[in-house]
């Protein structure tokens, strides 16, 4: 930082980037709302790295979803949009009490949430 005129840049950078933590934190240092949302066409495992995961399914052939571990209030939302079947397996975990749920329908949502013993399906 020895130049003069980049110092001011610097500074304002510094401001900026501390207001965007504010403003994406709850003041604990910790994102409050992680989204991602992926499509697939083939079998897929969520992440569990993020608060929310929105899985579209566009398929033409039977796939499987599979969840990522168990953790309580992890959130997992399957849609299947193509024509292909869907398999959502729990991993070890039960899904309302069984092992697996199916998709019959196109268009089809399973939004499931952790709990401290299976995922859950919620409205």
């Amino acid at each position: 930082m020895g130049d003069p005129e980049i110092r001011p840049v610097i500074e304002y950078l510094n401001r900026y980037l501390h207001d965007l933590n504010l403003a994406l934190t709850s003041g604990t240092g910790v994102v409050t709302s992680r989204t991602f949302q992926t499509e697939v066409t083939a079998d897929y495992v969520t992440t569990g790295n993020f608060d929310h995961e929105i899985v579209v399914c566009n398929n033409t052939v039977d796939i499987t979803i599979t969840l990522q571990s168990l953790t309580s209030d992890a959130q997992v939302s399957v849609t299947r949009a193509g024509t292909g079947g869907v398999t959502i397996d729990g991993n070890g975990a039960t899904i309302i009490g069984e092992s697996t749920q199916e998709m019959p329908d196109q268009y089809d949502v399973a939004n499931l949430t952790g709990s401290s013993v299976e995922w859950v399906l919620k409205s």
